[in-house]
């Protein structure tokens, strides 16, 4: 497991990357220590970058986990950004079960600039 999640301050951004295998228990425990860094920062802005992350989950997993993110510490009201590589499918699944469950602000991207200005507004 592969995970870093820091706070950048002159961004007001809690920032995580994702490497090697992202199963369902790898993604849990990401955004466990996402909720908490954001809470502990009071801040509500949250980049992800998966590109080298290798995504192992299924349908089921994500509705679950999409589910419970309220639950281990990511509001839904947190403005998401997760950047990937070119091959969006599988993280457009993810991105819709994570709206049907009430995380509206979240957006996918595949440059990391782009993601950080939408996530700081501009």
């Amino acid at each position: 497991m592969n995970i870093e999640v820091d706070f950048e301050e002159r961004l007001n951004i809690v920032s995580g990357r994702i490497s090697g295998e992202l199963t369902r228990e790898i993604a849990k425990h990401y955004f466990t220590e996402v909720g908490e860094i954001a809470a502990s920062q009071s801040c509500n802005r949250v980049l992800t970058d998966v590109r080298d992350a290798d995504i192992n989950v299924t349908q089921d997993d994500m509705r679950t986990l999409a589910k419970e993110l309220v639950q281990i510490g990511l509001s839904s009201s947190y403005r998401r950004a997760i950047v990937l590589r070119e091959d969006v499918s599988v993280y457009k699944e993810w991105e819709n079960h994570c709206f049907t469950a009430g995380h509206k602000n979240l957006r996918l991207f595949v440059d990391c600039d782009v993601a950080k200005e939408w996530l700081s507004g501009h």
